[in-house]
């Protein structure tokens, strides 16, 4: 480890510490409703610099002393570099495929999802997890984005002190080694098909959870194509031009789906 990249990460990593119980209070309400055991939240910086808060010290303390290198680092930058206006949904995966989520993996956290999204100069990440053996939880999220969008203004207002990096706040930040390492000049590109090949992902967990018996006889097929697509990130005006339908008629779809999904999930 260099010795930025140490300096870094140990003040990071006791800033953690010392906010733990201010981040617990705050985030209370969401574990107790999404029924999860983490919830983090991440900002990356194109010079290699994150902020890392969750309410897991010892994973805190594994990452800002291991994960010196970000796998994902030429990823974030590719999505910084692109004009991205909303949330992204992203589900993690369903087995690891490198260092980071591998450790996760190994240390019993694990089935999580996160809304990412691009904030002035840097990469925003929102995220929540439980553990190996809740394989359905994703479901749960992915049908909650409203609810977590909203848990997400609640956070911002009330950690805004937290999460705030001032001129004389850099201490709040980890480092990653790789951190300098210059991304290919087509990052637009990149980010282009990293954004398809997630909502291809999206999309395909929807349908297969939408197909599922419980769903079949409730749901009908335009309810079950409109709610898919909406839930990964069409509006209802894309979908009225889509489907020729009036606005009116996807709203009332959509509100139909919705009511019938939430009744047999509980």
């Amino acid at each position: 480890m260099n010795l930025k990249c140490m300096d870094y990460n140990y003040s990071a990593y006791k800033y953690q510490e010392s906010i733990y119980d201010a981040y617990c209070e705050i985030i209370e309400p969401l574990l107790k409703y999404f029924r999860c055991k983490i919830f983090y939240y991440m900002k990356f910086f194109p010079d290699g610099t994150y902020l890392s808060l969750s309410n897991n010290l010892s994973w805190q303390k594994f990452y800002f002393s291991n994960i010196l290198n970000n796998d994902m680092i030429q990823g974030f930058r590719a999505l910084a570099c692109y004009n991205l206006t909303d949330y992204v949904p992203v589900l993690w995966p369903k087995t690891p495929n490198s260092k980071i989520t591998q450790s996760l993996y190994d240390q019993d956290i694990w089935n999580g999802y996160k809304l990412m999204k691009v904030s002035s100069n840097c990469v925003e990440s929102w995220g929540v997890c439980t553990d190996r053996l809740s394989s359905e939880s994703q479901e749960f999220y992915i049908r909650q984005k409203e609810t977590f969008l909203s848990f997400i203004r609640h956070f911002e207002e009330k950690a805004k002190d937290l999460i705030r990096l001032g001129p004389l706040e850099d201490y709040k930040l980890g480092y990653y080694e790789n951190g300098t390492e210059t991304f290919p000049i087509v990052a637009n590109l990149y980010s282009q098909s990293l954004l398809k090949e997630e909502e291809a992902r999206m999309r395909t967990f929807l349908c297969e959870l939408y197909k599922e018996d419980r769903f079949i006889n409730v749901l009908t097929p335009l309810e079950t194509k409109c709610l898919a697509r909406y839930q990964g990130g069409e509006r209802a005006s894309d979908l009225s031009k889509k489907f020729n339908l009036p606005f009116q008629t996807v709203e009332m779809l959509l509100r139909n789906a919705g009511k019938k999904i939430r009744g047999i999930a509980t």
